[in-house]
Parts: structure tokens; sequence; C-alpha cells
């Protein structure tokens, strides 16, 4: 009678998830004898990870590795260490771990042919090297993920490992097959094929791909595609990842009230998730803060993420740049690209030239407003060369900004407004119009005092000139208040962070959604 009154639990909590009922699911199984059933305590782990409860996810997978040890069953113990392995992947950013079960897994399946379990152990070994910037052995175990996935119909594997080439396909250079690759895969999570887990981890994987490429028209599209999916369908921290997209398309169109709102909401959805990628939202809203020139709320969310070993940077700097602070701004940005810190990370690049472009951006608009030609032309040229490498209209146009600032430093006034002229229609393509006001030219001549013949005060941010600040507001205001904008032409952009930066001595106080959130915050 026991036995048949657990097996009606475990069905009815596995209908409970189905509907998304996690905390009815988690006291269905609360009865005698679970911590004996496989299928309850896998069932307990997946409502667990719905409800919020991280550590009650990996420690059910955990009692179910040690029963199915217990019981002999090596091949099934294989699956669930790295099932295991995958979550603590997925969230936590702690590689050692991750390998630990990895190795686990694997010896589990010592002396036994393929199997199904091959292809997890495959898809999971991928992504753990591509987050670790093992590029050459990424591309092995990813392909691998996709042959035996394809071959015992283990779906998750088709679409992580497929995944996974593409974006190692960008990262070779070849960008417009690997956003091929990556159209293909949001094709296959249109269709339903992927279950709800799989499905809005890949489509983060496709949008954080985009941004990576400085292409946040592309990024938009998928933003949106996601965003209709999740209602009814994503659960744990999918629905919090699919807010951080969309803060940034909010941010890189100009709504900063909005794009707080969603960065906020987005921290307060992850914070039972995530660990040491909690970084990740709160540089998000460091950025959106940044921009609308709330300072000392920016800062705040950037030593929130620097506590967690999440890089703060470019956006740091760009605070201090913005409080008349230029040499460690300068300072700060140029540690940064000598030493970048090597975290593993799905949503931004985790090497290469990619992984540099935004901190090569500020230390453009840091060395102009030092006058530091020798840094600024440094900058510009790497900038240029991953444009050149990576093609993106927003790409092209922080590169043609770089070289209009240089050519100012150069006293080459109509090089300069050319440059100006084409980043502009660059960032109007893109559907960026705070970028688009602030190197807009016609704009900034009327804002230089007593030089309204000087054609070149688009470059003029915060540092070079005294006004670089009225600048920033002008851009600001220019955005808030509804200019006509462009719609995003068919060409692919990426989501960029900015800061509306004012002096110290002229900030104006705004009304604020609020602060990181309590909940969002860790001990």
């Amino acid at each position: 009678m026991a036995t048949v009154l657990l097996v009606e639990r475990v069905e009815a909590a596995r209908n409970a998830t189905r509907l998304g009922e996690w905390k009815q699911a988690l006291e269905l199984l609360d009865v005698d004898g679970a911590s004996d059933s496989t299928e309850c305590l896998e069932v307990r782990a997946e409502a667990s990870y719905g409800a919020g409860d991280f550590e009650g996810c990996v420690g059910s997978w955990e009692d179910l590795h040690s029963l199915l040890m217990k019981r002999g069953e090596h091949v099934e113990a294989g699956r669930v260490a790295a099932m295991i392995a995958m979550y603590l992947m997925m969230d936590t950013g702690l590689m050692a771990p991750v390998r630990g079960w990895l190795r686990t897994a694997e010896r589990h399946l010592e002396g036994t042919g393929d199997t199904p379990v091959r292809a997890i152990i495959a898809m999971v070994r991928a992504y753990e090297r591509f987050m670790c910037g093992s590029m050459n052995d990424a591309r092995v175990h990813a392909t691998a993920a996709v042959e035996l996935g394809e071959r015992f119909g283990v779906m998750p594997a088709v679409v992580i490992g497929r995944t996974c080439l593409a974006r190692l396909t960008i990262f070779d250079g070849d960008v417009e097959l690997g956003l091929g690759l990556l159209d293909e895969v949001g094709a296959l999570l249109m269709s339903g094929a992927a279950d709800p887990l799989t499905t809005g981890m890949m489509y983060c994987e496709i949008i954080c791909a985009a941004q990576g490429l400085l292409m946040p028209d592309l990024a938009a599209q998928w933003t949106d595609v996601m965003e209709r999916w999740r209602h009814g369908a994503a659960f744990g921290g999918i629905n919090g990842r699919c807010r951080v997209h969309r803060a940034e398309v909010l941010r890189v169109s100009g709504t900063c009230d909005l794009a707080e709102a969603e960065a906020i909401a987005a921290c307060e959805e992850l914070r039972p998730w995530m660990r040491r990628e909690f970084g990740w939202p709160l540089v998000e809203l460091g950025n959106i803060r940044l921009r609308a020139g709330d300072l000392d709320g920016a800062e705040q969310a950037y030593s929130e993420a620097s506590r967690l070993a999440w890089s703060p940077q470019p956006g740091l700097a760009l605070v201090y740049l913005a409080r008349g602070e230029a040499d460690q701004a300068a300072a700060m940005v140029a540690h940064a690209i000598e030493h970048p810190i090597d975290i593993p990370s799905k949503e931004r690049p985790p090497f290469g030239p990619l992984r540099l472009t935004p901190l090569l951006d500020a230390q453009a608009e840091i060395a102009y407003a030092r006058g530091d030609r020798t840094t600024l032309g440094r900058a510009a040229e790497a900038l240029a060369e991953t444009s050149a490498q990576y093609p993106s209209p927003m790409l092209r146009a922080q590169a043609l900004l770089a070289r209009g600032r240089l050519s100012v430093l150069d006293d080459e006034p109509e090089r300069a407004v050319g440059e100006a002229s084409r980043s502009v229609a660059e960032f109007n393509g893109i559907g960026a119009p705070f970028e688009a006001a602030l190197a807009d030219p016609a704009r900034s001549v009327s804002l230089r005092r007593g030089h309204a013949d000087d054609r070149v005060g688009f470059v003029v941010r915060g540092g070079a000139g005294s006004e670089g600040p009225s600048l920033h507001r002008a851009a600001a205001r220019r955005t808030r208040s509804g200019v006509p904008r462009r719609r995003p032409r068919a060409t692919r952009g990426r989501v960029r962070s900015r800061g509306a930066h004012r002096s110290r001595h002229s900030r104006a106080r705004r009304p604020r959604q609020g602060r990181i959130p309590e909940a969002s915050r860790r001990n």
C-alpha cells in the first residue's frame, strides 16, 4: 500500500511540475519512502529548481546519485553525475566542481560502449571548455554531443552542441556562417523540439552571442522571441535571464526608466539561482544607471558585482570619468585590459578580441578626455582591427568615433566631421539614439560656448572640453523626448553600455525606481 501511495504521489507531483506548481509538487513528495525512490528524487530535484531552491535541487540530484551507487546502477549514476555538473555550470560559474562531476560521470561509464549518457557528458563538457576559453577542446566535445545526440535521440545534446559549434564558428571569424547556424538553432527551439530548460538556456545563448558581437538589433529580435515563449513555459532562472536581455535592449533604445525596472526585477528573480554569475544582472543595472546619470546608484551596482568576482569594468571606470577623475578612470580601464578577469561566462565573450571591445571603447573615450593621443591611437587601431574581423554596425560606429576623436587631437577637423557623420549613420541605423545624439556634430556645435564654427564638438565627452556634461544631458533629453528614430535596418548590431556622464558639481537628482533590492543582495 505504501508503494502504491508513493507511486501515486510521484505521478501527481510530476503533473504539478508540468503546470509550474513547484511548491505543490514538493509537498506531494514529502512522504515516507521518498528518499529511497529514484523517481521521487529526480522529480524533487526539478521541483526544487523551479521553486528557487538551488541547493535543494543539487542536493536531490546528489541523493539520487548516492542511491544509484548503492544499488550498483553505474550507467544511470553517470547520467545523474552529468546532470549535477550541468546545473552547477548553468548558475554557479564554479568550474572545478563541474569538472569533478564530469570526471565522476566518465568513471561510471568505464568499460561500457556508447550510450545516451555519453551524449549528455559531451554536451556539458563542450560548454565547460567553451566557457573556460578552450576552443579546440570545446569543438571536439560539441561535435561528439551532436553526433551522439542524433544517434540516441538526446535532443538537448544536439541543440546545445550545435549552439556551441555556432559560437565557436563566430570566434573563428566566420561571423555570417556562425550567425546562420544560430538562426537554425533558434528555428529548432521555436518548433518546440527541446525541453523548456534547454530552450530557455539556448535562447539566452543566441542573444548573448548577438550582444557579444555588438548587434543590438539581432539581440532585440531574439529577445522578443524569448519573451513570447517564456510565458507559461520558462521556469527556474530563465525568466530572470529574459528580463536582463530586455533591460539591455531597452537601455540601448534609450528608455532607461523601463530598463532599470526590468533590471531590478531581474535581480529579484535571479537571486535564488545565480551565484557568481549574479554579477551579470548587477553590471547591467549599473550600465543603465550610468547612462541615466545616476552615478551613485551605478557605482553601488558595480561594487556589488565586483564582490562576486564579476568585473565591473568598463562601467566603473566611466563613473570615475563622469566625476572628473579621468586619471583614475584611465588606470582602471588599462588594468582591466592588461589583466582581464578570467571568469567562465556564457553571458559575455570568454576570450578573444570581442571580450576586450567594451574596454577599448571606454579607453578611447577616457584617453580623449585626457588628451592622451598615444593611448587613444592604440585603442582606435584595436577597435578598427576587431571591426574588420567581426563586422557589425555598432562596432564600426565605435571604431569611427574613436578615429574621429583621434582626428581632433591631430587637428584634422574635416576628417573628424566625416568620421563622426558616418558614426552617426551607423548608430541611427541600429536604433541607438543615445550614441547617435552624442556623436551628432550638428547638435554639438550649438553646445560649444564661444566656438560656434567649431565642427568637431561631437567628440567632447566630459574631458577635453567643459561641455561634456552638457552634451550628455542633451543626448539624454533627446532620447527621452522621443526624437524620431529610424527603424533598425536588417543588419546585425549589439546592445552597448554607455554612460550619461555628469560632472560631480552639476549632478541633478532624479526620481528613481529604487536601488538594488534587498532580495538581490548577497550577505
